[in-house]
């Protein structure tokens, strides 16, 4: 009589009524493999949401009318492209790292200066500063692209009408519309960059076997699997409770937010907001001696086994299973060595 016995998502089976497990007679041809040495890897997954990275809300630099539609979500805006308009003028965006704190114009320097004058040379203006210095040529740069933008030709450039930003900007959300009235620092947009990330939320059990630049997979639906890797990691309290400071130990029931930057492009046509899953190697048992799972049997006096299969017929050898991964499992404490040939037997339904 057979008896099945499923371990590990495994079935296997013991016979006879011995103390070594003894295949029943059957009349399907054996299936064999050899015993190999490989690295096994076993994989979590977790649920994610891919969006844009840097996102924060642009606030306005003055009061006024919103004259223009400003642009939408989903809306990619690039240098020397309006952001938004008020009183008929426009807020463009250029290039650079550092904000716009101040009136840029004749005598001042910096490196403010330094990125309008990049950005001026971008777009073709000749006769500009290159030492950071705002001086007769940039000031006549200046008024060069101010006519060309439709505004007064002052040679000014005032904080409420340029937005540095460190490259083209991605719309998540609009806030207001043409016709609104604003005050200064009224949140107008949702930008973030051109980046595509994945955010996640995490219990702590599963924090626990990430780390910073850990490599991840990432499915997205309608591409397929996108390399990763894990750059921030942000415990945080059960809701209601503070942010837990780094290093301290999180309640029971926080979770941790994850923030994983994709290796290779995603197109700007992939919705914002797209569910994906998350894949990582948990585990990795390196230089395993391993079988097909199949190729495991359960002993009558307990534990497993093998069957292998020599020039005059096959024995029963003992194992202990390890690892299990990709339909293989890993064998420890074992005689078995790289190349022994093994049965594995029929699955019988």
């Amino acid at each position: 009589m057979a008896l099945t016995l499923a371990v590990g998502g495994g079935a296997y089976a013991a016979f006879g009524t011995g103390g070594r497990a003894k295949p029943a007679p059957s009349s399907t041809p054996a299936v064999t493999a050899r015993v190999t040495k490989t690295d096994l890897v076993t994989t979590t997954s977790f649920s994610g949401i891919l969006t844009y990275g840097s996102q924060r809300d642009l606030k306005a630099g003055g009061t006024g009318t919103i004259t223009a539609h400003p642009p939408q979500a989903g809306d990619t805006v690039r240098r020397n492209q309006s952001l938004y308009e008020v009183d008929r003028v426009p807020v463009v965006l250029f290039y650079g790292k550092v904000p716009m704190y101040r009136e840029l114009k004749k005598g001042v320097d910096g490196i403010d200066v330094v990125q309008l004058t990049e950005n001026l040379r971008a777009l073709g203006y000749d006769g500009v500063s290159r030492a950071g210095k705002f001086d007769a040529g940039t000031e006549a740069a200046v008024k060069r692209w101010q006519k060309r933008l439709g505004v007064a030709q002052s040679g000014v450039v005032k904080p409420e009408q340029l937005v540095f930003r460190p490259g083209s900007v991605h719309v998540t959300a609009a806030k207001v519309q043409s016709g609104d009235k604003i005050e200064a620092n009224a949140p107008v947009l949702t930008l973030g960059s051109d980046r595509r990330i994945v955010t996640a939320q995490v219990k702590d059990d599963m924090r626990a076997k990430l780390k910073q630049g850990s490599a991840v997979k990432v499915s997205v639906p309608g591409i397929g699997e996108k390399p990763g890797k894990v750059t921030k990691i942000t415990l945080a309290a059960a809701a209601g409770d503070d942010e837990v400071p780094s290093g301290a130990t999180p309640p029971e029931d926080s979770k941790a937010t994850v923030e994983i930057d994709l290796d290779g492009t995603v197109g700007t046509s992939t919705q914002d907001q797209l569910p994906v899953t998350v894949t990582f190697a948990d585990q990795v048992t390196r230089d395993a001696l391993t079988v097909p799972v199949e190729a495991l049997v359960a002993l009558r006096e307990g534990g497993y086994g093998v069957q292998v299969v020599t020039g005059s017929g096959k024995k029963t050898v003992q194992v202990t299973p390890g690892t299990y991964a990709d339909g293989r499992v890993a064998l420890t404490g074992s005689t078995l060595t790289e190349g022994t040939v093994v049965e594995v037997p029929a699955n019988d339904q």
